[in-house]
């Protein structure tokens, strides 16, 4: 009987310090890898790529997601009603850091 090896073992580890690593800029990371970094602080465990993907794939971008209404976050597979709390919050903290110009 072989081993398989957990492929994702050490992923949250890896993804935070290649974000420390890098001068806490997140120019390295891909849209999805953002989006499942903050996933991360919703989910203590579990892979959230997917849902991370899903997220991208239906909003289109980070900011996207980030300015969905929460029901529909909540339309994707993966995302309950804490998850798509968290995602509104950093939405809406975005926008208070950086007002949209009138």
């Amino acid at each position: 009987m072989s081993v398989i090896k957990n492929l994702h073992l050490g992923h949250r580890r890896r993804m935070r310090e290649r974000f420390i690593s890098s001068s806490r800029q997140l120019g390295s990371f891909s849209d999805h890898e953002v989006v499942e970094v903050l996933l991360f602080n919703c989910s203590r465990r579990g892979n959230t790529n997917e849902t991370a993907h899903e997220l991208i794939n239906r909003f289109g971008s980070i900011s996207g997601v980030l300015a969905a209404d929460s029901g529909e976050l909540m339309g994707v597979r993966g995302v309950g009603s804490q998850t798509a709390s968290f995602l509104s919050i950093c939405g809406a903290l975005k926008d208070y850091l950086y007002p949209a110009a009138d």
